[in-house]
């Protein structure tokens, strides 16, 4: 009997989680990812580095594919492409990466082809970072989302920090965009 109890408890706290926006929290005491909801944005707030954490991408990709988002936030910490990759899916208009740091931002970071994104916000990054520690946006970095013929950028954020743009980052010898 104690045991049924038990499971039903949990089950009720794991149903008013979801219910509030609680949708997973990962990892160990010095790195953690906590992924929650709020109607169409899914928030990822990361302390620590979250490539520390065993399958985190999947995890991610996992609340995801729980929801209908188009706006996907990504708070602190740092994580890396592979991660920023498991957060893009077909019906993503906005990724505000702009206080998380990727620590291998490159040309590589971002190569979805979506039709539906509108917005990005870059994040900040540890990689190529000059004498003063100012950040460059790396060469070609939104090659492969600008060349999706059916691309709808329209605005990309570049966070404070960074001093200089990479040869050809925001590229596309094929469309016209009004990048802001």
């Amino acid at each position: 009997m104690a045991k049924k109890v038990f499971v039903s408890a949990m089950v009720l706290v794991a149903s008013c989680l979801t219910a509030w926006g609680q949708v997973g929290k990962y990892g160990t005491e010095n790195n953690t990812v906590n992924i929650s909801a709020d109607n169409s944005t899914l928030t990822i707030t990361v302390n620590g580095d979250a490539t520390q954490i065993a399958n985190i991408s999947q995890k991610i990709e996992t609340a995801i594919a729980g929801g209908n988002y188009s706006t996907i936030i990504v708070n602190g910490g740092q994580i890396n492409s592979a991660i920023v990759q498991s957060i893009t899916h077909s019906n993503l208009t906005t990724i505000d990466l702009g206080t998380t740091t990727v620590k291998d931002f490159s040309q590589s970071t971002f190569t979805w082809k979506h039709a539906n994104l509108q917005t990005i916000t870059l994040p900040l990054t540890t990689k190529d970072k000059d004498a003063e520690g100012k950040m460059t946006v790396p060469e070609y970095a939104l090659n492969a989302p600008l060349f999706n013929s059916n691309s709808q950028i329209t605005k990309v954020i570049i966070p404070e920090g960074y001093t200089n743009i990479g040869d050809n980052a925001f590229y596309n010898n094929n469309y016209t965009h009004n990048l802001n």
